[in-house]
Formats: structure tokens, C-alpha cells, sequence
């Protein structure tokens, strides 16, 4: 499944078949979505039925309750909370079209995950209109968020063209330097790089490790996070539950007709071949690179340890897939977080 490209989304919009009520401009790869209702769940044990058996509208009568966002003060969501939430817009997509919705990066580096749960969204037999159900929840921080805050993106894809890019392509692309991957100043060949499942990316010598308090968007991080210096031969232990943001070694240039995908932890392929998985979930969800006309840069990634262990310099961060575009990407507005060097606390 390839991702529409922003030429693309005003075509398919234009001709109806895609639309998406009370939306803002569309970036370049995706469009953000806001918060309008929340929705909290209950402390209670749902009994006698199943849940996944219930509609949306059920699910949310049973297991959750309102919250107002009608103050200015927000709500504060803690690492032991679980919300739903409605956005502002209104999605509706034809036949063979499907909607992912993923934190923003901005919001992801401050924690919070946000993932779309309507299974319209991903139904591309047919022609589907939602105001989808999204979860949110922060991992290992304290947040506070309010009414239109715009804490996602949502991503359409066209289900009847292919989508990742195979590793001998990938390949290709490394050896022409039209896929730019460098490390330490030195472009890198295919044969330089492991493959685990996917390329694999290296964490690189500097983290930001969540210290605690309310984070409020937009304000001074530093009270909240420390900065710690990794490197080759010296363990760092965090427990479990600690966020910490880090970043690749290695500089990523992406072609302007793809985008880039890293995982959340070991892909079932690399799981076959090791012992241990990572110890953290990473990027948890804000998966997907622009190509360089948008982004250029090393990756910054958000960390939540699965458990207590160590961390060093040059370990294991993630794997990197290519997704095609339906096509080239001709933006000219770069991301806030372009050229970013080490780890990059949010911009927002």
C-alpha cells in the first residue's frame, strides 16, 4: 500500500474520493487531526461481554466516561491513564483507500501515543465515513493536553499498489546514493549496513531522560528531561517504564518518492535470529520518515523501557523500511525538525 503523496490527497479530494470535514491544510505526506471529545476509562471490570464484540458507540457506554475539556487548564494524562478521543475531522474514504492515525513527532517526543482503533479505517472493501476513534495515552510521562490540540496525523493509503520496498531495492538505492545513510561523516554501502528483518539503525551517544513532572506543551523542557552521554564501553541502567528520547548515528536522506518506516521493537524475522529482543519500545508511534526534500537528518527516536536493563552506545535502536509514494514528493516546506544533529527534544 502506497502513501499519498499531498499532489495526490487535493486530486483524490477534488474527485471525491476522499473527503475530510472540518480538516486543516494537508502537509505534505499527512494531515494532522485534533482532539475534540475524550474519554476516559473506567476503573471497573466489564462483565459478561466481550468487548471486541461491541461497536465503537457501545464500547465507549460501557467501559468509559466523558471528560470535559471545556477549561483552558486541559486535562493532565498520567502513564497510568487510558483515553479514547474523537477529532474534529470527519474521514470518509472510497473503495481501495485506507486511514492510519499516528502520533505527531512533536507530541511523541513529549511521550503520548495516539493510534486510530476504528476498523473503518482500515476497511478498504468499502466506502467508509468516520469521525474514528482514536487511543491516547503517554508512556512513562505526564501530559496535559487540551480541546484542538493537534496530537495526531493522519496518513491515507491507495491498498491496490505495492508499499515496502524490497531489501534488494533497498539496496540498490544505498549503492546509487540515491537512499543517503551515513555515519561518523562517512557514507555508508549496503554491505556496511546489518540487516535484522530491516536495516538496522544504531543509537547514537547522547539520550534526554524524562525526569518526572507535568510537561505543558509549548513551555521549557529542560526542568523535565537531563541529558546523559552515552558510549561504547560504559553500561547506563534505566528501569522499567523509563522514557528517554534518543537519536540514529546514522544520517538518513531519504529519495523524494518514498518515505521511511522504523519499528517499534524486533521484527518477528529478527526475533528468529537472537536471544534477546530490545529491551524498549521505540518511535512507539510516530513511525514514518519524509523523504529529504522534508527531512534530512538523524533520527530522533522515543523510548519506553520494557524493562529494567542497560544501554550503550551503538546498540540496536531500530529496523528502517522503505514505503513508496503514490508520488514524488515536490514539497517545499521543510520540517521544523530538518538537519536535527543527536537527539531533539519537541519543538511545538
Amino acid at each position: 500500500m502506497v502513501v499519498l503523496e499531498k499532489k495526490e490527497l487535493l486530486m483524490c479530494e477534488e474527485d471525491g474520493l476522499i473527503s475530510i470535514a472540518g480538516r486543516a491544510g494537508f502537509g505534505a505526506v499527512s494531515l494532522d487531526v485534533h482532539l475534540d471529545k475524550l474519554y476516559k476509562q473506567r476503573r471497573i471490570e466489564t462483565q459478561n461481554k466481550k468487548l471486541d464484540e461491541l461497536s465503537d458507540e457501545e464500547y465507549l457506554e460501557e467501559a468509559f466516561e466523558e471528560v470535559s475539556l471545556a477549561s483552558d487548564e486541559g486535562v493532565v494524562v498520567t502513564p497510568n491513564d487510558f483515553y479514547l478521543f474523537r477529532p474534529r475531522e470527519e474521514v470518509s474514504l472510497a473503495k481501495n483507500f485506507i486511514g492510519e492515525i499516528t502520533s505527531r513527532s512533536s507530541w511523541a517526543r513529549l511521550g503520548v501515543r495516539v493510534a486510530s482503533v476504528s476498523e473503518s479505517l482500515e476497511d478498504y472493501s468499502k466506502v467508509t465515513t468516520d469521525n474514528p476513534l482514536c487511543s491516547l495515552i503517554t508512556q512513562g510521562t505526564s501530559v496535559r493536553i487540551r480541546k484542538g490540540d493537534g496530537v495526531g496525523q493522519l496518513f491515507i493509503k491507495y491498498s491496490r499498489m505495492p508499499g515496502f520496498i524490497l531489501r534488494e531495492d533497498t539496496n540498490r538505492l544505498i549503492d546509487s546514493q540515491e537512499l543517503l545513510i551515513e555515519r561518523d561523516g562517512r557514507v555508508l554501502r549496503s554491505s556496511d549496513l546489518e540487516y535484522e528483518g530491516g536495516l538496522v539503525l544504531t543509537m547514537d551517544s547522547e539520550i534526554w531522560l524524562y525526569t518526572g513532572g507535568v510537561i505543558n506543551p509549548g513551555e521549557e523542557l529542560d526542568e523535565h528531561f537531563v541529558k546523559i552521554d552515552l558510549n561504547s564501553f560504559e553500561d547506563v541502567y534505566l528501569r522499567r517504564k523509563a522514557f528517554f528520547i534518543s537519536s540514529s548515528q546514522e544520517k538518513v536522506s531519504i529519495p523524494e518518492d518514498f518515505v521511511g518506516y522504523v519499528t517499534e521493537s524486533d521484527s518477528i524475522m529478527s526475533l528468529s535470529k537472537k536471544e534477546l529482543p530490545i529491551s524498549f519500545l521505540t518511535h512507539a508511534n510516530a513511525p514514518y520518515i519524509s523523504p529529504k526534500n522534508i527531512f534530512n537528518g538523524h533520527i530522533t527516536f522515543e523510548n519506553t523501557m520494557k524493562w529494567g536493563s542497560v544501554i550503550r552506545k551503538g546498540i540496536k535502536q531500530s529496523e528502517f523500511y522503505l514505503i513508496g509514494l503514490s508520488s514524488p514528493s515536490t514539497s517545499l516546506e521543510a520540517s521544523r525538525y530538518n538537519n536535527q544533529f543527536k537527539a531533539t527534544k519537541s519543538r511545538l
